[in-house]
């Protein structure tokens, strides 16, 4: 396959902890605005709330894979909106970015972090 773009860099991540660190309360606000229906909403809060504790979703389910790729969606919205970014790869918490400058990966590694 040859590479017409010169995307010879990639920055892999993988979101340490990311089901646990999920802040249930954005989620609830994010699903809240794509989802109209009360019924709906109030199934998936609770099943969003059936974790003990405060913070983070159960690992495993498929709608915990469903919610982490929602929850996800604004920082998926920010790397291509935002940052400019058009090689992006995301699988649940693994995302890779591909790119011709190492220097910009190294960037964009920093403002994510902080994002």
């Amino acid at each position: 396959m040859k590479n017409k773009k010169n995307t010879k860099y990639c920055l892999k991540i993988d979101i340490h902890h990311f089901y646990p660190s999920i802040n249930r309360e954005v989620l609830k606000k994010q699903l809240s605005t794509k989802f109209k229906d009360k019924d709906v909403l109030w199934l998936m809060n609770t099943i969003i709330d059936s974790m003990e504790g405060n913070k983070g979703i159960a690992i495993g389910s498929l709608a915990s894979q469903y919610f982490g790729n929602f929850y996800l969606s604004k920082f998926d919205h920010w790397l291509k909106e935002k940052k400019k970014q058009k090689y992006i790869l995301r699988y649940c918490d693994d995302v890779v970015v591909l790119s011709s400058s190492k220097e910009e990966l190294y960037q964009l590694l920093d403002e994510i972090k902080i994002y």
